[in-house]
């Protein structure tokens, strides 16, 4: 069940939830979920829930020295399921930094190593949303770093 619709179940997602898994679980609660909770949706099943299942929230921008809503200032934002997984493809060059010497393996390590294991993402600091957690896998191994 996905908010009130039924879907059944088309086949073994074992080996798609084990790969994810192995390449951005960061922990193993978070794999015990991806490994309970892994859902592939049709894309016209996944267009409803991202247009009519979405967490929309009215805001407003206050004016402080007033202490009253600023005109024009109601604005809206979207968020993000907290279980959402975000992934992107990082690609490297050589260095071209004046006097550093780089190979694109070094910048890839360098990149891995000094990521701040949390990155807040969007425009929701102060509210607290957008907190996500930061990991790389590398192609071909198992697990992040």
């Amino acid at each position: 069940m996905l908010e009130e619709f039924e879907f059944s179940r088309g086949g073994d997602g074992t080996e798609i939830a084990g790969s994810l898994v192995n390449g951005a679980a960061l922990d193993d609660g978070t794999a015990d979920l991806m490994r309970e909770r892994l859902c592939v949706l049709h894309d016209d099943d996944f267009t409803h829930f991202v247009r009519h299942a979405t967490e929309v929230v009215a805001r407003i921008g206050l004016d402080y020295e007033h202490k009253t809503v600023k005109k024009g200032a109601l604005f809206y934002e979207e968020y993000l399921p907290a279980e959402t997984l975000l992934y992107s493809v990082t690609l490297a060059t050589r260095s071209r930094r004046g006097g550093v010497e780089m190979s694109p393996g070094d910048v890839l390590e360098y990149l891995c190593s000094s990521a701040p294991g949390m990155l807040q993402i969007g425009a929701g600091e102060t509210t607290g949303k957008g907190f996500c957690a930061v990991g790389f896998a590398r192609s071909g191994e198992e697990g992040g770093t």
